[in-house]
């Protein structure tokens, strides 16, 4: 049997990156998004956290979120498509808070329950941050590494989640998929015979994408 139909005769390397965007606007993209929290206390529901409104008085503004007490806990956002997250901006409370050591992560899929079964956080850190956040705000923390997804979460290994907004920052002219390099070569050698760039949501659609593209 000839290799040259063969995929084990080929070898696939996919070099994804995200590059970066030159000028435009950040927005906030996870205002009015479907979001969830573990539990509600003292009517802070998790709506509140992405209402638009930013005032930081708890009882007086009606404007923050609050999970219940256990650990761990966690709050989630689901943009309904996929960003690059740049930045995360969180208007915290006016009084002594309940946020401090805390993950945020950004998944390209639905991370519930949180953790998994396997103890696990799905998709990738975005920051973590240690201390605890000072009062009302805003604050606003970078990610480590442009990340993409379309779910938004916020960890905590300790009890409680409390704050009045919940912003999630991309650029208005960023594409809402990943860009991936694709480089295709024969098993023998080390240099690739065919390029191209496409745009996909996930890893696994840039392989299929790969194999349906590359020249055989």
């Amino acid at each position: 049997m000839g290799c040259r139909r063969s995929l084990l005769c080929m070898t696939v390397v996919i070099l994804y990156s995200f590059n970066k965007i030159e000028g435009g606007d950040y927005e906030n993209v996870a205002l009015g998004k479907p979001v969830e929290q573990k539990g509600v206390a003292y009517g802070g529901y998790p709506e509140k956290a992405v209402d638009g409104n930013k005032n930081p008085d708890y009882h007086g503004g009606d404007s923050c979120s609050h999970t219940t007490s256990g650990a761990p806990t966690w709050w989630i956002v689901d943009l309904l498509s996929s960003y690059r997250v740049r930045s995360i901006v969180i208007m915290n409370r006016d009084r002594p808070t309940q946020l401090w050591d805390f993950s945020v992560y950004v998944s390209e899929y639905n991370p519930l329950p949180i953790p998994n079964q396997d103890g696990k956080l799905i998709g990738q850190r975005c920051f973590y941050y240690e201390g605890t956040v000072p009062l009302k705000g805003p604050h606003s923390f970078p990610c480590e590494t442009t990340t993409a997804g379309r779910y938004v979460y916020v960890f905590k290994t300790s009890p409680w989640i409390v704050y009045c907004e919940f912003e999630v920052m991309a650029a208005s002219n960023d594409p809402k998929y990943a860009s991936f390099d694709i480089w295709v070569g024969r098993k023998s050698s080390l240099s690739p015979f065919y390029s191209t760039v496409i745009d996909v949501p996930s890893r696994l659609n840039c392989v299929m994408s790969c194999w349906l593209q590359m020249k055989v």
